[in-house]
């Protein structure tokens, strides 16, 4: 399997091959389900996981495709290939984020509706 960026003239800039597609879905589809089960543990260190190891991944291979340029030492280069890779790159890194916002929000309001419910009690008890 090989997804990724050709910046060589003549080839297209992302290459995914057709028979690759159900086990990219499935890969990203794995990552969302785990980034659900740690984002909705109350450990809040345990959400952000997967999006940090995916950025700092993407920012490895970024600075390595940008190397890998021809030219790629000439600071015009670096400037109009490397925020394009780290877009492209980083868009399961952003789903994943939201994926963690979300169930993050969806923690507070619980925590919050559970609280009001405890003050009614505590109300009715007096």
């Amino acid at each position: 399997m090989y997804i990724g960026f050709d910046f060589e003239t003549g080839f297209d800039l992302c290459t995914l091959g057709a028979q690759d597609i159900p086990l990219a879905l499935a890969l990203i589809a794995a990552f969302v389900v785990l980034e659900l089960f740690l984002a909705l543990n109350w450990d809040g260190r345990l959400r952000w996981t997967l999006p940090t190891a995916l950025l700092l991944y993407t920012a490895f291979k970024a600075v390595g495709l940008a190397c890998a340029i021809p030219g790629s030492h000439e600071p015009a280069v670096l400037a109009k290939f490397l925020p394009l890779v780290l877009l492209a790159e980083n868009l399961p890194t952003l789903l994943l984020a939201a994926v963690c916002a979300l169930c993050k929000r969806r923690l507070r309001r619980n925590a919050e509706r559970r609280a009001r419910q405890l003050d009614k009690i505590r109300i009715k008890d007096l």
